[in-house]
């Protein structure tokens, strides 16, 4: 009976949530969602405590705003920064060339799907070494005074394991899938006074590569929306990516004058083709890279520049690193607002001037990745 009940939701998962896979890569895909939950549940009320201890190893940056958004399905490969052949991303491109933005070039994501991925740069848990170890980095800046707000346009949030995770956010915020529909909101949250501290996950590239304005970001043509089709579709995600640069542009407008930082990180990356295989169906094959290298930037402001110089310098230095990973997302917000714990890693910090490059090998076979999140260190450490 067990054995029937589980065929029945990985069909269910395949035909309503995958129905580009294959029943074994859904399958794949429903084990870890139902296992990673089954941990979250069981970890409540560890999660939810923060008894961790910490030090600022400087005083909080004052009247600070760092804007954390968690990209979708964006590629390092498709923005001119990286090489691409179509300027995908006039202003990224233009602040790039100013010396504002540093995109890496090769950036590692924890795991091809949107919850995990996020689970992985909110806490300590690693590509080497999935163990979550505390509450993440939102109940620290919670206890240091420092105003923590999302929205959300696409659904993470509905994750119970995001949900765990962001419970000691001050606000949040929903729209609907047009990322440009957030943005009132998102200039009310930044231009609130003292230090702000504002995540933003949207839709952005998810297939099927339709939630752009047509009349506005339709610049490569023709398009086509059905999966597992040819260049049309790589046009209709290329066209995504315009319009993520057109929101980009919108929040560097809102953050420029301020003492601001402005990190992006792609949950994953998107098969588009290679060896016949589109989406993420690829994370279990040879091209499976496609998925997991992501695009990853950081912009700051003139101001934080002047008044972080220490910082910008450890910055500019890290971005001619050749690879970086979601790892350091946890570190290097930590590390932003001065914030040392037990598990905070100043190689890991890319506003540290002691920041070394990632040095892990991608698995060459993904299902040996398949690791569940851990948590027996939290509970050692929150007795």
């Amino acid at each position: 009976m067990n054995i029937l009940l589980l065929l029945v939701f990985i069909f269910g998962f395949k035909v309503y949530a995958y129905p580009q896979y294959t029943y074994y890569m859904a399958g794949v895909f429903f084990h870890r969602a139902y296992t990673n939950t089954l941990y979250f549940v069981k970890n409540y009320e560890l999660i939810k405590k923060n008894n961790e201890p910490f030090v600022l190893s400087k005083p909080l940056p004052q009247n600070s705003t760092f804007f954390f958004h968690i990209g979708e399905s964006v590629r390092a490969d498709h923005v001119p920064m990286n090489g691409y052949k179509r300027n995908t991303t006039p202003v990224m491109f233009r602040e790039f060339k100013k010396g504002n933005l540093f995109c890496f070039s090769r950036a590692i994501s924890f795991w091809p799907q949107t919850s995990d991925s996020f689970v992985a740069m909110s806490t300590t848990a690693s590509i080497s070494e999935p163990v979550i170890k505390d509450s993440g980095f939102l109940p620290y800046l919670k206890r240091t005074g420092i105003k923590s707000s999302a929205v959300f346009s696409g659904g993470a949030h509905k994750v119970l394991a995001i949900k765990l995770l962001t419970f000691s956010l001050e606000e949040q915020h929903f729209t609907n899938k047009r990322a440009h529909t957030a943005l009132p909101q998102i200039e009310q949250l930044i231009n609130s006074q003292g230090n702000n501290f504002i995540m933003y996950q949207g839709e952005g590239s998810h297939e099927p590569y339709e939630t752009y304005d047509k009349e506005l970001f339709s610049v490569y043509m023709p398009v086509n929306f059905t999966n597992n089709a040819d260049e049309t579709t790589i046009n209709a995600y290329d066209n995504t990516i315009v319009c993520l640069d057109d929101f980009v542009k919108h929040i560097i407008d809102m953050l420029k004058d301020k003492n601001a930082v402005y990190l992006y990180a792609s949950d994953h990356g998107e098969a588009l083709g290679e060896d016949g295989k589109w989406n993420r169906q690829a994370f279990l094959y040879k091209t499976h890279d496609v998925v997991r290298n992501i695009l990853f930037f950081i912009w700051v402001s003139d101001k934080f520049k002047m008044e972080n110089a220490a910082k910008f310098a450890a910055l500019r230095r890290a971005g001619k690193f050749p690879c970086i990973s979601h790892d350091y997302v946890y570190h290097t917000i930590l590390g932003f607002y001065n914030i040392k714990n037990k598990f905070y890693n100043e190689k890991l910090d890319l506003f540290s001037e002691k920041s070394e490059p990632f040095t892990d090998n991608l698995p060459s076979s993904v299902p040996a990745g398949l690791r569940k999140f851990k948590f027996e260190q939290i509970q050692q450490s929150n007795q």
